[in-house]
């Protein structure tokens, strides 16, 4: 090659470089002016415009035991969305209306994430009041308060959850409750040794430990979809959530049983067909099967198996 010629594919390299930054540039600039039409592009071709398809879901990553000074907690990502959950435990006596029984609460935190830019479709329920019903509703009742009771009438078991969201970039539901079920299988508690009208707690060995007792009912799970542009499309990032019509969220055990569904609707905006609900179901079951394999032995029932 020719010195000629090293310096005309020197700049024939800078220009090409050149094209494709300001083709970046300008693929940004429209789709922070005309976002919906930018989705629209995308979901014309049947494709969404981070690359996934419609029934696809982000990555999901997650651990347990990520807090050490905790009972029980946990870490889930979904692509850019994060949440943290912990469950403190501590010894208390039992009230005399319920001497049998522990006590078990939770509560969501969002402060972290300041003011939310997602577009709430139910914009009457606070999101952090929603993400809490769920929590309540499809993992706090898998703790029976009678297993949390260490000595009726004396001592039993205060468990407080708490869930926090780090990051959000759509799709909290399933995040909240896929991570608050983790930490609520994480939990250890000490064998506490009871006599003489007190419990007795080794609190620097702790050698001895047992795992929380849940429900023999199955887990439930969450699997989110938003209707954009007439498409129903799965795990919704948030500038997805923020352009949607609709919302649906169906509810499934880990055998694939429909426990729950919760769907909704922008103002003026049309509800979710049947047809489009069904086909919903077989993605959320598809995905089922992909969360078990992803997790593994993470997620566990009474007898620690699916």
């Amino acid at each position: 090659v020719t010195p000629e010629g090293e310096v005309e594919a020197h700049y024939y390299a800078r220009l090409t470089g050149l094209m494709e930054r300001n083709l970046v540039m300008e693929s940004e600039l429209f789709a922070h002016v005309y976002p919906k039409e930018y989705q629209r592009v995308f979901l014309s071709k049947d494709v969404r415009s981070d690359g996934r398809s419609f029934d696809a879901g982000r990555s999901i990553h997650a651990t347990t035991s990520a807090l050490k000074s905790c009972s029980g907690s946990s870490m889930i990502s979904f692509g850019g969305t994060t949440v943290i959950a912990a469950v403190n435990a501590t010894a208390f006596r039992p009230t005399r209306e319920y001497p049998d029984q522990g006590r078990v609460t939770s509560s969501v935190d969002l402060a972290l994430l300041g003011t939310s830019k997602a577009a709430r479709l139910n914009a009457d329920v606070p999101l952090q009041t929603h993400l809490n019903s769920l929590v309540i509703n499809y993992v706090l009742s898998l703790i029976d308060p009678k297993h949390l009771c260490i000595e009726k009438g004396q001592l039993a078991w205060d468990l407080a959850l708490n869930v926090t969201c780090l990051n959000d970039d759509g799709n909290l539901d399933d995040a909240v409750i896929l991570c608050a079920h983790l930490a609520v299988c994480d939990v250890k508690l000490p064998v506490v040794q009871f006599g003489d009208g007190f419990g007795m707690i080794d609190p620097v060995e702790r050698r001895e430990m047992f795992r929380l007792k849940l429900s023999e009912e199955s887990p439930v799970f969450s699997f989110s979809f938003v209707r954009l542009n007439g498409r129903m499309l799965f795990d919704g990032n948030l500038e997805e959530e923020t352009l949607s019509e609709a919302k649906l969220s169906i509810f499934l055990r880990t055998n694939g049983q429909m426990c729950g569904l919760i769907g909704s609707h922008s103002a003026g905006g049309l509800p979710i067909p049947q047809d489009a609900i069904a086909s919903c179901l077989q993605v959320a079951k598809l995905q089922l099967a992909n969360i078990k394999h992803v997790l593994g032995h993470k997620i566990t029932s009474v007898s620690g198996e699916f």
